[in-house]
């Protein structure tokens, strides 16, 4: 296996990047009234924004120009106390929360500056899903019909090219280099999926049909997940890190989850330091024979993280089972440990 190759951005670099973009987007960007930063890596580059924006456009006295607010507000100490996190929510639950502070912060000034349009920058310096920028820039635009929300990143992996932020400032990185940002500690990079490996691909022999399933799944998704049904054809979830497609067939559904959008959760399921947290870290695909399978985390993170989401889709089946099959006919210790853990998850009661 080829050594990763690390990419330091430096500071002077990091300044020269939002000079140059300033210079060729700065009329753009100059129009937005407020500027969300995502802590801490989102605020540090919002701040930083900010006060570029003042520098070279000024403020108009008695106008609302370049109001900074980070998510969440306060004190954040990314504990990561959830190990789903990652994979089954965008946000960490003071993100949540913060959230609805922040629409009554927004709607005081929209009344405030009695603007008919509020234009609104949010900002993460996030290389891989961004999902918190989609999550929330969907979340504003249901809940104030006058904003104009746009998402700003700083660089992004190639794999991440789609859905693309509106705006990025340094462009992409290939997926197989290791791009650390200038306030980050350079460490071992996280042995992730390769794309090579085949999705998880399951069949659930029920009855039930997609509507009856989205009234199931709208009950566990929350509310910055997106779930969609798409042309009467298939279920698109999305909830952070996790992709699922639902489709129905003739003899049943079937459930495929993605794999270029994946990364693993925050630590390891089987962590000590997770006793409490209504996962099955007893039921890992480690614990289950494939310790050494390429590829683990993502397969044991897809599964562990939406047992609600697949729970929601058979609970109302007594007998509905679960099978799964990989594209190609290997049938290697990965898929046989899925195979146990799906035994496992048939006799799971809460």
């Amino acid at each position: 296996m080829e050594e990763v190759q690390f990419i330091k951005e430096t500071w002077e670099n990091f300044g020269n990047q939002l000079n140059n973009f300033l210079n060729e987007y700065g009329d753009k960007l100059r129009n937005f009234n407020i500027l969300i930063g995502f802590t801490r890596g989102g605020m540090i580059l919002a701040t930083a924004l900010c006060t570029l924006l003042r520098d070279k456009y000024g403020t108009t006295e008695g106008e609302l120009s370049y109001a900074l607010r980070s998510i969440p507000g306060g004190f954040t100490l990314k504990s990561y106390r959830e190990p789903c996190f990652a994979m089954s929510t965008p946000m960490e639950k003071e993100e949540e929360e913060d959230a609805e502070v922040l629409i009554t912060e927004i709607e005081n000034i929209h009344n405030r500056f009695h603007r008919k349009k509020l234009n609104i920058l949010l900002i993460d310096d996030n290389l891989t899903g961004a999902t918190r920028l989609f999550a929330y820039k969907r979340f504003l635009k249901e809940r104030l019909p006058y904003a104009n929300v746009r998402t700003l990143g700083y660089k992004r992996l190639e794999c991440f090219k789609h859905p693309s932020l509106d705006f990025l400032i340094a462009g992409y990185v290939p997926a197989d280099k290791y791009f650390v940002m200038p306030w980050h500690k350079v460490h071992e990079p996280l042995n992730l999926p390769s794309s090579r490996t085949s999705p998880i691909y399951l069949i659930l022999r029920t009855s039930m049909g997609l509507e009856e399933m989205l009234t199931e799944l709208r009950k566990v998704i929350g509310k910055f997940g997106l779930i969609k049904n798409k042309h009467d054809r298939y279920i698109l979830i999305q909830r952070g890190a996790s992709i699922i497609y639902i489709a129905k067939k003739s003899y049943g559904v079937t459930l495929r989850f993605p794999f270029a959008k994946y990364y693993p959760p925050k630590r390891c399921l089987e962590s000590k330091l997770i006793r409490g947290v209504n996962t099955f870290r007893e039921y890992s695909l480690c614990s289950l024979g494939a310790k050494k399978a390429d590829s683990i985390c993502f397969y044991c993170s897809s599964l562990n993280c939406n047992v609600d989401i697949l729970r929601a889709i058979s609970n109302r089946n007594s007998t509905a089972k679960f099978e799964v099959k990989q594209e190609g006919s290997r049938e290697d210790i990965l898929l046989l440990a899925v195979k146990r853990w799906l035994e496992k998850f048939e006799n799971y009661k809460d």
